[in-house]
This record gives C-alpha cells, sequence and structure tokens, in this order.
C-alpha cells in the first residue's frame, strides 16, 4: 500500500517577518499552503494557466486563499511572486 502525507510547517513569529507575507492574516498563509498537500493527495489536476510565470499551482492556492480572505471581509488577491495574474486565472478554488 501507498504511503502519503506531506509536512507543512507554519510558524507565524518566525513567517511574519518574510516581506512578502506581512500583510497576510495567518489563515490566509496557511489555507494557501495547505491547498498545495490537499491537491497532491487528492490527486488534482489543475487547469492550465493563462497567467505568465505564475505556476497553475500557486494560482490555485492563491484561489483557495481568496476564499479565505473573502471570508474575512478583504479583497482579493490578484498577483503572486510579483507577477500580475489574469483574470481568467483568478476563480475561486475548484475544490
Amino acid at each position: 500500500k501507498e504511503v502519503g502525507g506531506s509536512w507543512t510547517q507554519f510558524s507565524p513569529d518566525e513567517d511574519r517577518k518574510a516581506p512578502n507575507l506581512k500583510y497576510f492574516s495567518d489563515e490566509e498563509i496557511l489555507g494557501h499552503e495547505l491547498k498545495h498537500p490537499w491537491n497532491k493527495e487528492n490527486k488534482v489536476e489543475l487547469p492550465k494557466s493563462n497567467t505568465k510565470d505564475v505556476p497553475a499551482g500557486e494560482i490555485d492556492a492563491t484561489n483557495f486563499q481568496n476564499v479565505v480572505k473573502e471570508s474575512q471581509g478583504k479583497t482579493a488577491r490578484t498577483t503572486y511572486g510579483g507577477h500580475k495574474i489574469d483574470k481568467k486565472d483568478l476563480t475561486k478554488s475548484k475544490d
């Protein structure tokens, strides 16, 4: 039997020091990061991205992060790694 699983570490006091994370809530960061292993564990096939220089997995995790942001009354994240995400790719997470 194949054994799955992954390791995701989140240390708010340390991770909050990263300049690109200081404006995100702990829930946003954790939701974004947990979406990656969830996709892997559930063998989710992601659609091809319309956004140059941003992997489909990061767009999907950003879309899930936006679900969290919406629940907190915040506006959607529209960039990743300094790149604007194509509007066609910004949807609610398919899962």
